[in-house]
């Protein structure tokens, strides 16, 4: 594959996209079969990656008939080999516009990922806000690309009939500008993100790998800029073209291909070195793991103190207070409506407002919900009020 036309690029504008298009499929399929299997229902963004690989396969077909027709060739040659000029560039015309959909389509598929992975409420702001500028703005851009002459059949027929077109020019750089634009905030729209979550640095490392796979659609757009001037200033449409629609096609599928491996994040840690997907203590407390705290005294006093065993709650007491641990067993008797505690004696110990999420079958799944969360833990989060009382 080159950025500039070359001989044999027709067999190349054929193959590729087969290729692609085959390991693409593989990986929503498989993609779809986990997500089924862990987590039992079909998110939002599993149905824009479906909808994407159907375009996908759709434009594979396109790009396969105009190689068929003579694209990738010089026109007189194209007449010598028994093709046809005009069903080639028709077949031209036709992937502009599945690209662009396609294109939107991937955006759409990783940013409502986003949605289901992280509950921050200012980062799901910005995502829907992504959304509907994302979506909108492709609906133009595909429907200015379907009318982007009058009559539509002078996209094809060029010269042969009467019209007008808009500048081809402008509107593929339009377009550059704005998929590229795009892309870079939404593959960093994570990372901040990732920075403040409070796991071992490994950890951080391996999920930022993950989502910063999305860089190589930033990768191959970049390359595919390099074709557009050529394509820009065409002067032999079938010829000149080629390259430019070969990378269209090629950016595509890695979008398709990148949605599906940060979705199948659990296979691809297989290859992640074991000691690094090992994971240290987090700073939540986990029950069921065993941990010893500290207690804090005023002035320069401190005291250790074992803290609760497997399955056991703790109030943290404040500035000098005395700590218990109580079993989750027995801490139960002693609650009280509106979450107010007290201990085995009866005595006031303060106000909780506890949180309880559970690991089992759903802490352990491919889940998108789970990617963040510890692994095989129940977490317990809790505003606690203490009050000193007078003995």
């Amino acid at each position: 594959m080159s950025f500039t036309p070359y001989p044999g690029q027709e067999k190349d504008l054929r193959n590729v996209p087969i290729a692609l298009t085959s390991i693409a499929v593989v990986l929503v399929v498989a993609r779809l079969v986990t997500t089924y299997k862990n987590r039992g229902f079909f998110g939002t963004e599993d149905c824009f990656i479906v909808a994407s690989v159907i375009c996908l396969v759709v434009f594979c077909i396109i790009l396969v008939q105009a190689s068929r027709y003579g694209f990738g060739r010089h026109v007189k040659d194209i007449e010598a080999t028994g093709g046809s000029v005009i069903v080639a560039l028709k077949y031209y015309y036709m992937s502009q516009i599945f690209y662009k959909t396609n294109i939107t389509l991937n955006k759409l598929a990783f940013l409502f990922l986003y949605l289901r992975v992280f509950a921050i409420p200012l980062f799901r702001k910005i995502c829907l806000t992504m959304i509907y500028l994302i979506s909108a703005s492709g609906i133009a851009f595909v429907i200015l690309t379907i009318f982007q002459c009058t009559p539509i059949e002078k996209a094809w027929l060029k010269g042969a009939v009467a019209g007008t077109c808009v500048n081809l020019s402008w509107f593929r750089w339009t377009w550059t500008a704005f998929n590229l634009s795009t892309d870079l905030l939404i593959f960093t729209l994570p990372m901040p993100v990732i920075s403040r979550l409070q796991m071992t640095n490994p950890k951080k490392i391996g999920l930022a790998v993950v989502f910063t796979i999305g860089f190589f659609i930033c990768l191959t757009t970049g390359l595919r800029m390099k074709t557009i001037v050529r394509a820009a200033h065409a002067t032999e449409q079938t010829w000149d073209s080629c390259p430019a629609n070969l990378w269209s096609f090629i950016e595509v599928a890695v979008g398709v291909i990148c949605a599906c491996l940060i979705s199948l994040r659990k296979i691809l840690s297989i290859c992640w070195p074991d000691r690094l997907r090992k994971s240290k203590r987090s700073s939540y407390h986990h029950y069921g793991s065993g941990s010893h705290s500290q207690s804090r005294t005023r002035g320069s006093q401190s005291t250790k103190r074992k803290g609760p065993g497997a399955g056991s709650q703790k109030l943290d007491s404040d500035d000098g207070l005395e700590q218990r641990a109580y079993t989750l067993d027995s801490v139960s008797t002693f609650c009280r409506n509106n979450g107010t505690t007290y201990d085995p004696d009866g005595k006031f110990l303060g106000k909780s407002d506890v949180r309880v999420v559970g690991g089992g079958k759903d802490a352990d799944s491919e889940s998108q919900e789970c990617i963040i969360e510890p692994k095989r833990a129940i977490t317990v989060r809790r505003d606690v009020s203490v009050v000193r009382q007078s003995r």
